[in-house]
């Protein structure tokens, strides 16, 4: 599994981009950062996302 950018997940969830902020989690190993991840998943449950 790749690494967690949390440079990218902290710009999505800055920017509300859900979409943005569930690519950068997807397929990365996120277990050390479940904190930080916390705001983010409330931009992400917010949001609709549109189908890929």
């Amino acid at each position: 599994m790749a690494e967690l950018d949390i440079r990218t997940v902290r710009a999505a969830v800055a920017e509300a981009d859900a979409a943005g902020f569930l690519d950068a989690l997807t397929g990365r190993e996120i277990d050390v950062a479940l904190q930080q991840l916390g705001s983010g998943m409330a931009v992400a449950l917010r949001k609709p996302t549109p189908p890929s």
